[in-house]
C-alpha cells in the first residue's frame, strides 16, 4: 500500500508539472511570428514547411488596417459579449438539477495517470467527496483569481481513453472541460466535502474548479467590477506583478476593468483571493504590449498580430498543458475585439452567418470559401474542428488553426494519427502528401460549413 501511494504521488506530481509548464513558448506581440519550439511528438507537414508561418502577409492581402466591422457593429457585439461573460452574476439558482450532477459520476471510466483503470473504490471516493446529498449547498457569486481548469469531476487526476504514458503525445483527458481565464465570473452552487472543490456555472459551461483558484463576490464588488471600461490582455504568459509579489500569469482571452491609463500603459483591477475567501481588487500595471482597451479596432493587422503570438504553440485539449485547442484558439483570438465565441466548435459555427457545404466536392467547397468567405472573419467548420480562414495561397483557401493530427493507417490501425499538435497555417488539405493517409480523411473531405462573424446580435 505504501509503495502504491508513493508511486501515485510521484506520477500525479509529474502530470501536474506537465500541465503547468509544457505549453506556450515565450510570447511576442511585435506582429512577427516566432519560431516554434517543436516537441518530440510533433511530426513534419508539407503545408507548414511550404507556407511561411506568419499571418502578416495574409493580413496585407486582406487590407492591413481596413476595419472588418464598423464601429457601431463592433460596439454592439462587445456589449453582447460582456452580457454573456457577466451572465453568471445574474443567476439565482443552479443550472443543473441534482440528478444531472449525480449523472456526471455514473460508473468508473477511463485510465488514470498511472495507466490503470479507475477503480470502483477510487470512483466511490470521488462521489463521496462531492457531497451530493447536500447539493446545491451554495448560491453565491464568485470569480476566478488565477488561470484555472473547469473539470467534469472534482479531481485533477485524469481520465484517459487508453493508457497514456506520455500526456504531451496524447493530451486527451476526458475530465477536462476547459481552461478558465483569470477574472471569469462564476455562480457557485456547491462545495465538496473536503472544501477543496467548487461546482460552478461559468459563461460557457458548468463544472468543478479548485476552490483555491476562486473567491466569493458580493453585490458591491460585482457592481464596481462591471464598469463597462475594460482592457484585454494581448500577449501570452503576461506576469501579474503585484508590487514585489508575482501572483501568476495571464493570457490572450482575459480582460479586466481599467483603473487608470498612463503613457506607459494601463493599470488594471485584478481580482485576488483574500484570506477570508472573498475577492479583493489589486491594481496591476501592464505595458502597451501586454494590454489594450477593449474592444480593439478589428483589422487584419490586429488579428494577425495576436495570432502570431499563438503561432506554433502546442495543442492543448480543453486548455491542458497550458495550451489551446482549436476552439479556444479562435475564442481567445476574438475576445480582445469584443466578439464572443462559445467554447464548442459547433456552437462557434452557429454564431456567425453559416453557409452549408455538405454534399459539395472538394473543389466546390474551396471555391465557395474563396468567393464567399471573408479573410480573418470567417470560420471554417468540420465535425470536431474549427479554423479561421485567412486568405488564399496557390489558388486555394488557407486556414489558421490549432490542430492535433491527420488520420493515417499504421500497422493495420486505421485510427492512428500523424501528429501535428500545434497552431499553424495550412491549406484545407494538410497531410495530402502522406502515403499512409486514410482515404477521405483530409480536412476538406469533412468540411461542412463556413460562417462569417459576427452574425448574432442578441
Amino acid at each position: 500500500m505504501t509503495i502504491r501511494m508513493s508511486r501515485l504521488f510521484v506520477l500525479c506530481c509529474c502530470f501536474f508539472a506537465l500541465t503547468a509548464c509544457a505549453g506556450k513558448t515565450t510570447p511576442s506581440n511585435t506582429g512577427q511570428a516566432q519560431a516554434p519550439r517543436l516537441l518530440p511528438h510533433m511530426q513534419p507537414l508539407k503545408d507548414i514547411n511550404s507556407i511561411p508561418q506568419d499571418l502578416m502577409p495574409f493580413a496585407k492581402a486582406a487590407g492591413l488596417d481596413k476595419a472588418l466591422l464598423d464601429p457601431a457593429e463592433q460596439a454592439t457585439q462587445d456589449a453582447r459579449a460582456n452580457r454573456i461573460v457577466f451572465g453568471p452574476w445574474g443567476m439565482t439558482r443552479a443550472s443543473l438539477k441534482k440528478k444531472a450532477v449525480a449523472g456526471m459520476f455514473g460508473s468508473p471510466r477511463g485510465y488514470t495517470e498511472m495507466g490503470e483503470r479507475w477503480t470502483k473504490a477510487e470512483w466511490d471516493a470521488l462521489r463521496s467527496n462531492a457531497h451530493l446529498e447536500t447539493y446545491p449547498s451554495l448560491a453565491r457569486k464568485g470569480i476566478t483569481t488565477a488561470q484555472t481548469n473547469l473539470r467534469e469531476l472534482p479531481t485533477m487526476r485524469p481520465s484517459f481513453s487508453r493508457p497514456t504514458p506520455n500526456v504531451q503525445a496524447d493530451p486527451f483527458d476526458n475530465f477536462q472541460y476547459s481552461a478558465l481565464h483569470w477574472g471569469t465570473p462564476l455562480f457557485i452552487t456547491h462545495i465538496s466535502k473536503d472544501r477543496q472543490w467548487l461546482l460552478v456555472d461559468t459563461p460557457m459551461a458548468t463544472g468543478w474548479v479548485p476552490a483555491a483558484d476562486c473567491a466569493f463576490v458580493d453585490d458591491n464588488f460585482a457592481a464596481s467590477y462591471q464598469s463597462g471600461n475594460y482592457a484585454a490582455i494581448i500577449s501570452d504568459d503576461v506576469p501579474v506583478q503585484d508590487g514585489v509579489l508575482m501572483r501568476g500569469t495571464v493570457d490572450i482571452g482575459a480582460f479586466f476593468p481599467i483603473a487608470r491609463r498612463s503613457p506607459e500603459g494601463l493599470r488594471l483591477f485584478v481580482p485576488v483571493r483574500g484570506a477570508n475567501g472573498n475577492a479583493t481588487l489589486r491594481q496591476v500595471a501592464f505595458t502597451q504590449a501586454q494590454a489594450a482597451p477593449k474592444p480593439m479596432r478589428i483589422t487584419p493587422r490586429a488579428l494577425a498580430t495576436l495570432g502570431n503570438v499563438m503561432m506554433g504553440q502546442p495543442y492543448g485539449w480543453g486548455g491542458m498543458l497550458d495550451g489551446r485547442d482549436c476552439s479556444s484558439t479562435t475564442r481567445d483570438l476574438f475576445t480582445p475585439f469584443g466578439l464572443w465565441l462559445p467554447r464548442n466548435s459547433v456552437w462557434q459555427k452557429r454564431t456567425g452567418e453559416s453557409v452549408p457545404l455538405e454534399g459539395l466536392s472538394a473543389n466546390e467547397k474551396k471555391q465557395a470559401i474563396r468567393h464567399g468567405g471573408k479573410p480573418f472573419l470567417s470560420l471554417i467548420w468540420l465535425p470536431g474542428h474549427i479554423a479561421l480562414y485567412v486568405g488564399n495561397k496557390w489558388g486555394q483557401p488557407v486556414m489558421f488553426h490549432n490542430m492535433w493530427g491527420i488520420r493515417v493507417v499504421e500497422q493495420g490501425n486505421d485510427d492512428a494519427r500523424h501528429v501535428v499538435g500545434r497552431c499553424a497555417i495550412t491549406t484545407t488539405e494538410p497531410g495530402k502528401e502522406l502515403p499512409n493517409r486514410k482515404n477521405n480523411s483530409l480536412l476538406i473531405d469533412r468540411i461542412g460549413a463556413f460562417s462569417t462573424l459576427p452574425g448574432n446580435k442578441q
